[in-house]
């Protein structure tokens, strides 16, 4: 009778162990996806950072050069008339 009382309390010892593994395994599962969505999110935002700076970049150098241009004696005309 004790070895059956024992291999009862064997099989539910395993049973919880596989259950507690599982449960670990979709907890690092959902944090690795939440990094990787945090991850993701930082690389849009520094893509669209650069793509800011870029813009403002090739502003400033339009307007460097219409300056120069404007000291030159020579006036841009952005539109085309």
């Amino acid at each position: 009778m004790s070895l059956i009382v024992l291999g009862v309390a064997l099989e539910a010892l395993l049973f919880l162990g596989v259950g507690l593994g599982l449960r670990s395994g979709r907890t690092t599962r959902r944090r690795q996806e939440d990094r990787f969505a945090r991850a993701a999110a930082d690389a849009r935002r520094l893509a669209h950072n650069a793509l800011i700076v870029d813009a403002s970049i090739a502003e400033l150098s339009e307007l460097v050069i219409e300056e120069s241009l404007r000291e030159m004696g020579m006036e841009w005309m952005a539109e085309p008339i």
